[in-house]
């Protein structure tokens, strides 16, 4: 887990999980971040009476491709559509390792 968000007066957490996979791996990569999650969100409802668990998957292909839910993803944050940035951040990130790796 990358980002754990605490409402202690709501009862609420918020469980953010960041990953930049090979863009042909991003729906895979929610499901698989989802399924993983599961059995933590229960056992935090478990030992600390919360009533709700949110998991929110933050998918950015290592290409920049986005999944279609990233802007309802940010909107459930109440955080700015900066999806452009971060799709430029990922993308640059990628050119970085490939000079790297490529001595370029």
């Amino acid at each position: 887990m990358d980002i754990t968000l605490i409402h202690k007066d709501r009862q609420k957490w918020t469980l953010i999980d960041i990953a930049v996979p090979a863009d042909q791996n991003t729906t895979w990569t929610k499901e698989e971040k989802v399924e993983k999650y599961q059995e933590l969100a229960y056992e935090i409802r478990r030992i600390h009476g919360t009533s709700k668990v949110t998991m929110i998957p933050i998918l950015i292909g290592a290409l920049g491709s986005i999944s279609k839910r990233s802007k309802a993803w940010f909107g459930k944050l109440g955080v700015p559509d900066f999806l452009k940035s971060v799709q430029l951040s990922a993308i640059l990130g990628t050119v970085h390792l490939l000079r790297k790796v490529l001595c370029l």
